[in-house]
């Protein structure tokens, strides 16, 4: 079993890229190979596709790429094949990997796929130089600067994926909803993990409860204070709601994902930073549940 094509099926199931095929093709070659009482869930393409995804093998991949529009994109190349964007250019400018499908997103962009088999034929042909790391050479110390700095970043990226969401949600994208609920959860997930051992450590000064009101309903938001930073725990439990627990004034509508503080943490520093302060990984949502939207 070639660790490349376990890496494809990663990124295939991660990014949803079998929702790039026609779902009735997709259902009828499911049928047809592997199961011939499959059906398309009238209610969530997504559903059928997750379905149709448990199919999805090192041996089963190569039947896969039969179908129509079942590809890679050119940002999946790159995590795959573990190039920059220049090698990957290179690649295809030379014919090495071919492009199988534009698939428009709307009126003005389109995703292109790429072909499976050739990535293949590249990783096991090809010396492919070395992507740079996204990291600094220097790991960050778990100083309570940092970590707050660091909660600010993802803290802003969940919110960034939040709206990405919905802005996909409205234009019909499902695939890309998905991606972007996804990366939101992940993104909330590592912060909650973060924070609840840092309140155990007494590292945070609880400040109060905030209601807030959305279009989704009423939510009860922690409000937690670090290095003159604030962020918020969602509280599942409404009876907190007292002004024992210093009720604080109310939000309405989302928190905004614009950066307003300056920091010197850099994304990918900041998740490994908090993977390795909170011992939980940022790819592993623990929940199947959707976040709050704050």
């Amino acid at each position: 079993m070639s660790k490349i094509e376990e890496k494809i099926i990663e990124v295939v199931k991660e990014k949803y890229r079998l929702m790039n095929v026609e779902i009735d093709k997709l259902c009828k070659f499911i049928n047809d190979h592997f199961n011939p009482s499959f059906e398309v869930n009238q209610r969530s393409d997504y559903k059928t596709v997750m379905g149709a995804a448990e199919y999805l093998t090192p041996d089963t991949l190569m039947d896969f790429c039969r179908l129509d529009n079942f590809g890679l994109s050119k940002g999946d190349l790159e995590t795959v094949l573990g190039i920059g964007k220049s090698t990957v250019n290179k690649l295809i400018r030379e014919k090495k990997i071919h492009l199988l499908a534009k698939i428009p997103l709307d009126r003005r962009k389109e995703v292109h796929i790429y072909s499976i088999p050739d990535v293949i034929k590249v990783y096991e042909q090809e010396t492919l130089p070395v992507k740079k790391s996204v990291y600094s050479d220097i790991p960050l110390e778990p100083t309570d600067e940092n970590i707050a700095q660091a909660l600010y970043v993802i803290n802003k990226s969940a919110k960034v994926s939040r709206d990405t969401k919905q802005k996909e949600y409205n234009y019909g994208r499902h695939s890309l909803c998905k991606s972007a609920k996804t990366r939101m959860q992940n993104h909330y997930d590592l912060k909650d993990a973060v924070m609840k051992k840092l309140i155990s450590e007494n590292r945070m000064e609880y400040i109060g409860i905030n209601k807030q009101e959305t279009s989704w309903g009423t939510n009860y938001l922690l409000l937690y204070k670090m290095c003159g930073f604030t962020f918020h725990l969602p509280c599942y439990d409404n009876s907190k709601y007292t002004e024992e627990n210093n009720i604080l004034r109310d939000i309405n509508g989302v928190i905004s994902s614009e950066k307003t503080i300056k920091v010197n943490v850099k994304y990918h520093d900041a998740i490994r930073l908090l993977e390795q302060y909170s011992d939980h990984t940022y790819k592993k949502c623990e929940t199947e549940d959707e976040y709050y939207y704050y």
